[in-house]
């Protein structure tokens, strides 16, 4: 994947969460407020962690411990297993803070390989990725409470998801033009 259908895929799908939420903000703040406590929710993004987790232990160099990375195949499935069982207070916050960390990691690679003009636009993304997902990992009940700061009536504010859509333009004008 290069750095251009990243950024486009970062853009269309921020911008489409964006229209939905100028229309709508009261059903975004409603599943943002059920999102934590959502069992099935983190169980899948549970599973996606850990199939994203595995993927990065296969490419990365572990030396001598290149010879046990079969043992990734039973690893994994008990990670997610254990996790379900020991993990079900915010496990949807959890995850989705694991994703955030994994995820942004072969886009930042993607992003400064890549030469482009800007690139550090998306890096930027990358790490911030990074931070909220150490902070969702470490402290899952500040995505309700930051949530919960953006949204004091109940309801997300219109220009908050404007500002978004703005952004989200943005990312498409570097994607189609620029990268």
């Amino acid at each position: 994947m290069n750095l251009s259908s990243i950024t486009l895929s970062l853009g269309l799908i921020g911008l489409i969460v964006s229209i939905y939420g100028i229309f709508s903000p009261s059903k975004i703040y409603y599943f943002v407020e059920k999102f934590p406590r959502n069992i099935l929710i983190g169980r899948i993004l549970a599973a996606i962690c850990c199939i994203l987790a595995a993927r990065e232990s296969f490419v990365m160099n572990m030396a001598g411990l290149n010879a046990y990375k079969d043992l990734i195949y039973i690893i994994a499935p008990v990670i997610f297993v254990c996790s379900i069982i020991f993990l079900k207070e915010l496990l949807a916050s959890r995850a989705l803070g694991g994703i955030l960390c994994l995820i942004s990691v072969p886009i930042v690679k993607t992003a400064s390989l890549s030469g482009s003009p800007f690139f550090q636009i998306i890096s930027l993304i990358g790490y911030v990725w990074v931070i909220y997902g150490i902070t969702l990992l470490m402290a899952p009940w500040t995505f309700r409470k930051i949530n919960f700061f953006l949204s004091r009536n109940k309801s997300f504010p219109k220009k908050l998801f404007f500002l978004k859509g703005i952004t989200c333009i943005f990312l498409i004008y570097l994607a189609l033009f620029i990268y």
